[in-house]
């Protein structure tokens, strides 16, 4: 069964990083998840770049 739903991606991502704050490996992190290590770095950098985005103010910063 595949799972699209965003409560779940929500948590899985939220484990993945704690898991990663706290020192597991990716191919660690992979195997509890059933995913590959490359999926548990792709997961890793969505979340990092939606942090980024939600920090963001919206409009750019114009530089003299």
């Amino acid at each position: 069964m595949r799972k699209n739903n965003k409560s779940y991606r929500r948590w899985r991502q939220e484990q993945i990083e704690e898991m990663r704050e706290n020192g597991s490996t990716l191919q660690l992190i992979g195997d509890t998840f059933g995913i590959t290590r490359e999926r548990v770095r792709q997961i890793l950098d969505e979340g990092y770049n939606a942090g980024r985005k939600a920090q963001s103010t919206g409009s750019p910063k114009v530089l003299d």
